[in-house]
């Protein structure tokens, strides 16, 4: 695979939980900053040990701080290291760049074979309906894009503000075309509404954004890709059980 580039928001890195684990190590989160540079410019698990840190980094663990440090890594059969967040994060950039791609499928050549008299003898009403039905997985494939993309272009974005402001007690006045480039971005990688809809649930009851009075949680911060693997689909406090003496706010496809 080759190389994907990859954007990196300190702030994100600070409120995660992995730098709130490791506040008494910082030479493991040295190492792990390493590690997700060396991980994203190879595209695959990398060889790594204990003294290929000190060699390749000059960064030496104490027993400690090194067993902390593999609570973090998985470490392939062949004994290579690899990060669970990092292969979700270049998968999807891969398929997404691997869609976006011109040309499509390659054409197809057609055999000449002893058939061609006989197709040449059909009537032209035969020949039509043979030719309708010569590919329809890849009509509905076509058409499968075309509903997602269309559902893409129609993102109820007013609905969206809405549930973001009332989600955090904030007034957000708009969501500028920028960071609307930036949702539709997310849901063409294979983000849904639903994984959107979830990080800003979950976002709100995180102690440090609650501590913060949720200054930090913008229609921004939730475009990003970083912010929604953190958040989506994430129980902070457990699950809460709803509230039935309040009506629900109907919000479109971003309703909770």
């Amino acid at each position: 695979m080759s190389q994907l580039g990859y954007t990196w928001y300190p702030q994100d890195w600070w409120t995660s939980e992995t730098f709130k684990r490791l506040k008494r190590f910082p030479m493991v989160r040295y190492a792990i900053r390493e590690l997700f540079d060396l991980m994203y410019k190879e595209g695959k698990p990398v060889l790594m040990n204990r003294e290929y840190l000190i060699d390749d980094f000059n960064i030496n663990l104490s027993d400690e701080e090194y067993k902390k440090l593999i609570e973090f890594i998985v470490v392939d059969s062949d004994g290579k290291w690899w990060m669970d967040s990092i292969r979700k994060r270049l998968t999807k950039s891969e398929a997404a760049r691997e869609n976006g791609k011109l040309g499509g499928r390659p054409k197809i050549v057609e055999k000449i074979d002893d058939k061609k008299d006989t197709e040449l003898n059909q009537k032209p009403s035969e020949k039509t309906q043979q030719e309708n039905l010569k590919n329809p997985p890849l009509e509905i494939e076509r058409e499968i894009e075309s509903k997602k993309e269309k559902e893409i272009n129609t993102i109820d974005f007013a609905s969206l503000l809405s549930f973001i402001s009332k989600s955090t007690g904030r007034n957000f006045k708009t969501i500028n075309e920028t960071v609307k480039k930036k949702f539709k971005a997310r849901l063409r990688e294979g983000y849904s509404k639903d994984d959107i809809r979830s990080a800003v649930k979950n976002a709100v009851k995180n102690d440090y954004h609650i501590e913060n009075k949720f200054q930090y949680l913008t229609p921004e911060f939730f475009s990003r890709a970083e912010t929604i693997d953190k958040y989506s689909g994430i129980s902070v406090h457990g699950k809460e059980k709803p509230d039935k003496s309040q009506k629900q706010v109907a919000l479109g496809p971003w309703a909770v």
